[in-house]
């Protein structure tokens, strides 16, 4: 009798266990699913920030290069082989000018395991809410 009382405290005590890893394995996905979101926000604010960086500096590089065109005009302007120079040169800032039309919303990058992975908290694995290593090397150990 007392092994049959034995085995069935054994028996709740592994449901209470199961039980209780079941409930941890669900918030950990919880808490996974909430960091993903927020990984994914800092992926398409990061994107967002470096496309406006390299639109500034077009513009920039636009605005010099217009600064030098207008130099090269005022004192060459009436020289027939400047002329073809010029119009190239004017073509080519225009075409490159980020301001040359109306500016939109980037489009938001892949959120892929290996972009969404540097956002998450040390610990965490964009590949899913398991403990474990990620399967690609983090950015300092590409080769």
């Amino acid at each position: 009798m007392i092994a049959k009382e034995a085995a069935e405290v054994q028996r709740i005590e592994a449901e209470r266990a199961a039980e209780r890893a079941r409930l941890a394995a669900e918030e950990r996905e919880r808490k996974w699913l909430m960091l993903m979101d927020e990984a994914k926000e800092k992926l398409v604010e990061k994107h967002r920030a470096e496309q406006l960086g390299e639109q500034a500096r077009a513009f920039a590089e636009s605005q010099r290069l217009r600064s030098y065109i207008e130099a090269m005009e005022t004192a060459y302007g009436d020289h027939e082989e400047t002329a073809t120079w010029l119009a190239w040169a004017q073509s080519y800032v225009d075409q490159r000018d980020p301001l040359g039309k109306p500016p939109v919303l980037p489009r938001s990058p892949d959120a892929t395991p290996e972009a969404l992975q540097p956002h998450l908290p040390a610990g965490w694995n964009a590949e899913g809410p398991h403990e474990g290593p990620r399967r690609f090397p983090a950015p300092h150990q590409r080769t």
